[in-house]
C-alpha cells in the first residue's frame, strides 16, 4: 500500500485502495477521485499496475480525443479528461512502457490519428493530446519516431508533422511542434556538467568543454530548413492570424535550437520567407514573413558575436 494515514494509531488506507480492493469497479470510479493523481506519484503498486493495463490506456487515450456526448456529465467533460491526461503523461516507468510497447499499437495509432480531423479541433482536448504526446516523444523519442514509421500506426514522421500543420492555429499544436522539431541530440544527451571552478570564480562549461558547439546540429529526421518551408506553405495557406503568429515563433525556435547555418544557408528557406515578406497577400503574413526574417538575422548577429 503506497499511502497510509494515521488517526489514534489506527492505520487507514487511502480512498484509492479502498475502491481497489472492491471485487468489481470501474476506472471512472478512480479518476473521480481526488487521491488518484497523489497515489501515482506515490507509486502505489496495486493502482499503477490497473493503470498500466491495455483495457486502461485505451479508455485514458478515448477520455483525451473524444468529446463526450451532449448529456454528459461534468466530470466525462471535465474531470475525467483532465486526469486522464495527468496519468498518461504521468512519469511512471510501468505507464509510459505500456504506452510504447507493442501490443498498445492499435490504442497508440488511434492517439496519434486524432489529429487526422478537420480543423477545428476541441481546443480542450487538443490540448491534452499535446501533452500526452510531449511527453511520450520527451523520454522515448527515437523509439516514438520509430513508432510513426510503422505502416500500422501512422505511416510516416513527416506525415504526422503534416497533420500537425494543419492545426497550425492552434497554440497547443505549435507547442508541440516546438517539442517535436527540438534536436535528438538536446533530448537524449547526458545533463550538462557542473560549472567549472575558475581563478575568478565559478563558470559554466562551453561549447568547447562539452565537446563541440551544440549548433549546426541537423537530425536526419527533420532538417530545419525544410521544416520551415512547411511552415511558410502552411501559413500561406490560411487566412487565420493564428497561423501567421505561429511562423517567426517556430522560426525563432529553429534558428536557436539548430543555428542560424543550418537555416539561412538553404536557398528555399531564405527564398520563400523573402516572398512572403514582398508578395504575401495580407498584411498578417507579410508581417510574419518579415518577422521570421529577423529572427534568422539575429541568430546571425549573435553567432558573429
Amino acid at each position: 500500500m503506497a499511502f497510509w494515514s494515521f488517526h489514534g494509531g489506527a492505520a487507514m488506507t487511502s480512498a484509492i485502495d479502498t475502491i481497489l480492493e472492491k471485487e468489481h469497479f470501474e476506472l471512472d470510479e478512480l479518476l473521480a477521485d481526488d487521491e488518484l493523481l497523489q497515489e501515482c506519484k506515490a507509486l502505489n503498486g496495486r493502482l499503477i499496475t490497473y493503470l498500466s493495463t491495455l483495457d486502461v490506456i485505451s479508455q485514458l487515450f478515448t477520455y483525451i480525443t473524444v468529446e463526450p456526448p451532449p448529456d454528459a456529465s461534468s466530470e466525462r467533460c471535465f474531470t475525467f479528461p483532465f486526469t486522464a491526461s495527468e496519468v498518461l503523461s504521468c512519469d511512471v516507468p510501468q505507464i509510459q512502457e505500456t504506452i510504447i510497447a507493442d501490443e498498445c499499437r492499435p490504442h497508440l495509432r488511434r492517439l496519434l490519428r486524432f489529429v487526422d480531423q478537420p480543423p477545428d479541433l476541441n481546443p480542450v482536448l487538443c490540448g491534452y493530446y499535446a501533452k500526452v504526446v510531449m511527453a511520450i516523444f520527451r523520454r522515448s523519442p527515437e523509439r516514438f519516431l520509430e513508432i510513426l514509421d510503422e505502416e500500422g500506426v501512422y505511416g510516416g514522421r513527416l506525415a504526422y508533422v503534416r497533420a500537425l500543420l494543419r492545426h497550425l492555429h492552434m497554440q497547443s499544436i505549435v507547442e508541440l511542434l516546438t517539442a517535436l522539431s527540438l534536436p535528438l541530440e538536446q533530448l537524449t544527451a547526458p545533463p550538462p556538467p557542473p560549472p567549472m571552478l575558475m581563478a575568478g570564480g565559478l563558470r559554466d562549461a562551453g561549447p568547447g568543454d562539452r565537446g563541440g558547439s551544440d549548433k549546426g546540429i541537423v537530425d536526419p529526421w527533420l532538417d530545419p530548413a525544410d521544416f520551415t518551408v512547411m511552415l511558410a506553405d502552411t501559413a500561406a495557406a490560411s487566412a487565420g492570424g493564428e497561423a501567421h503568429a505561429a511562423l517567426p515563433a517556430l522560426v525563432a525556435h529553429l534558428a536557436n535550437s539548430y543555428g542560424w547555418a543550418s537555416m539561412a544557408g538553404e536557398a528555399p528557406c531564405r527564398e520563400r520567407l523573402v516572398n512572403l515578406a514582398l508578395d504575401a497577400p495580407s498584411q498578417s503574413l507579410r508581417t510574419a514573413a518579415l518577422a521570421a526574417l529577423c529572427e534568422l538575422l539575429q541568430g546571425h548577429a549573435s553567432e558573429r558575436d
